[in-house]
C-alpha cells in the first residue's frame, strides 16, 4: 500500500489519512495529474479541499520537496486553515512519513525555515 500511495494521490489519501476515495475522487486526482491547469466545480462537502488542497499538496511535496505551491481562497482564514493542516501533517503524520520519509520540516544547522500562519516548508 505504501508504494501505491507514492504513485497515486487517491491511494495516498486513503493510506495516510484513512479516507477511502470515492470514484469521483479518483477521477478528480486523475484529471489533476493530466492537466496542470484545471478548475473543479463540485458541490459543498464532497472533499474538494481535503482531497485537492491538503492531501494533494502533501503528495506533491512528498514527490518533489522543493516544489512551491500557492494556496488561494476566497478568505485568508480558509487558506490559513489549509496551511495549518499541511504543516501539522508534515510534523506529526507518521503514515505520511512512511510514504515520503524525506518530507520533514527543515532543521539543518544554519538553515532557517519559515513556519507561520502564511508560509511554511
Amino acid at each position: 500500500m505504501v508504494q501505491a500511495a507514492r504513485e497515486n494521490p487517491a491511494d495516498f489519501g486513503w493510506y495516510a489519512f484513512g479516507l477511502e476515495p470515492k470514484p469521483f475522487h479518483r477521477e478528480w486526482q486523475r484529471h489533476f495529474s493530466e492537466n496542470r491547469e484545471l478548475v473543479l466545480w463540485a458541490p459543498v462537502h464532497h472533499g474538494k479541499s481535503t482531497q485537492l488542497t491538503v492531501m494533494r499538496t502533501l503528495w506533491e511535496l512528498g514527490r518533489e520537496p522543493d516544489t512551491r505551491i500557492l494556496l488561494l481562497s476566497k478568505t485568508e482564514e480558509k487558506a490559513k486553515k489549509w496551511l495549518a493542516q499541511i504543516q501539522a501533517n508534515v510534523v506529526i503524520n507518521e503514515k505520511l512519513h512512511e510514504v515520503f520519509p524525506l518530507l520533514r520540516r527543515e532543521n539543518r544547522t544554519g538553515h532557517m525555515q519559515s513556519w507561520s500562519s502564511t508560509s511554511a516548508i
